[in-house]
């Protein structure tokens, strides 16, 4: 059962991963970035770095998105989520 679980699981975040990657790719091809970007960051944003990153989602290269993993409620003791450095 648990194995079943975790494939179920483990096949919905996939999905969801590359509708992200869809999504962040069109988002980098879109005539408004800059501005939507603007728009939550306001200036407060490394500009080369973002340039970068436009660069490589546009392309279809996500090697740089940050890997996470899911972890139980006894292993969080608590939390909500945690951020590794």
């Amino acid at each position: 059962m648990y194995t079943n679980s975790y494939t179920v699981f483990y096949t919905v975040v996939e999905q969801a991963l590359e509708r992200a990657k869809i999504y962040l790719k069109d988002f980098a091809l879109s005539e408004d970035f800059l501005v939507e970007i603007q728009e939550v960051f306001g200036d407060r944003f490394d500009a080369v770095r973002l340039e970068e990153l436009r660069q490589q989602w546009a392309s279809g290269n996500f090697e740089d998105l940050t890997l996470f993993e899911v972890r139980s409620d006894a292993e969080l003791g608590g939390a909500t989520h945690l951020k590794s450095p």
